[in-house]
């Protein structure tokens, strides 16, 4: 009902929720507002992009020789340290390689130096010191017989000698020139037998560095039926079991390893200007909504990642659409007890801070 002056009750009442209705969205225009002004502070410092993954080490393992597996040691989503066997080919093969290649070992070794090839150096080095002792014969004999010659000539020259004794004179000088130059000749040719000699010491040696090769090669094969693990980690797409022929170079398994995970993030060609290597990350991945990693950017990568695709575009082709590209960035996680839960290949967001020139 009306009050005294005309006025109904109800008036007053309206003022006042009006007023708070407009306190209200005044309050919550200045939070928005702040909330708004923060974010932007916020993101003019930083580059963003959901377009980011986790990277770990995902380890092929091949059969290195082939054989038949006796042993398969693991299963799928097993925890394995490294140096553990994964699996093993069957060893007969290959110990029974190693032992005839040792075989053929013993055998060079016993043809070398303390065999044929040795005696026949040791012959030729005798024969060649009995040649060098017929020079030095030879060559005293020469000397001897010039000096013989010399001494005759000056007799006959005074008539004290005959020319018989002169004649004889000469003919022993020749005797001994001839007597030289054929010791020479031998002792040339028994150097190019020491020269065999020694040729055949050396191919004795050589076969025992072949022979050296093939076992150590052979016990390498045999260490390689054993195939163990390089790295830590989780074994996964397990592809053989017991009794089935494995070739040298076939995909048994992967080993993806627990120790060492990051992220690659995508980010747009026009992100990239500000970034620096050391620049501070944070990580959120879709997994774990609302949980945030920390870690720094490590590198950028040189090429764009439609450069590294199986057919990369060409815009010389007369097709040119202009495309905002991706540019690979690579991201290290700082230690965390979340990293125990993530898995390569995961979703995430990342929020790179960037300088704010």
């Amino acid at each position: 009902m009306p009050n005294h002056e005309g006025q109904p009750q109800h008036r007053p009442r309206a003022r006042r929720r009006s007023a708070v209705r407009w306190g209200i969205g005044a309050l919550a225009l200045l939070v928005t507002g702040g909330w708004g002004f923060r974010e932007w502070q916020e993101r003019s410092g930083t580059e963003r992009t959901d377009n980011a993954q986790i990277e770990g080490m995902v380890l092929p393992i091949h059969a290195r020789v082939p054989g038949f597996a006796v042993r398969v040691q693991v299963r799928d989503d097993q925890k394995v340290k490294a140096g553990d066997t994964l699996f093993s080919l069957d060893p007969t093969e290959y110990v029974l390689r190693v032992r005839q290649t040792e075989a053929e070992l013993w055998a060079a070794r016993a043809a070398a130096k303390g065999g044929v090839a040795g005696a026949g150096q040791r012959v030729a080095q005798a024969q060649m010191a009995v040649a060098e002792s017929n020079i030095l014969s030879a060559r005293s004999n020469l000397d001897k017989a010039q000096r013989e010659y010399d001494r005759t000539a000056a007799l006959r020259s005074r008539d004290v000698a005959s020319q018989a004794q002169l004649d004889g004179a000469e003919a022993a000088l020749n005797a001994a020139k001839a007597a030289l130059n054929a010791a020479s000749e031998q002792a040339t040719a028994t150097g190019f037998g020491e020269v065999g000699a020694q040729a055949q010491v050396r191919l004795s040696e050589a076969r025992i560095a072949a022979a050296q090769a093939a076992v150590d090669y052979a016990r390498a094969q045999l260490g390689w039926t054993a195939a163990v693990a390089p790295v830590s980690g989780t074994v996964s797409r397990k592809n053989v079991e017991q009794g089935q022929f494995l070739t040298a170079g076939q995909p048994v398994l992967s080993l993806v390893s627990d120790s060492l995970l990051w992220v690659v993030a995508n980010l747009k060609e026009t992100q990239v200007e500000r970034i620096q290597p050391g620049a501070p990350v944070e990580v959120e991945v879709d997994a774990y909504p609302g949980r945030k990693l920390t870690g720094k950017v490590r590198s950028i990568q040189a090429a764009t990642g439609s450069r590294f695709s199986l057919l990369p575009p060409d815009n010389a082709s007369g097709n040119f659409i202009k495309v905002v590209q991706r540019v690979p960035v690579r991201i290290d996680l700082d230690p965390s007890p979340l990293a125990a839960g993530l898995r390569p290949g995961m979703s995430a967001s990342v929020a790179i801070r960037v300088s704010a020139e």
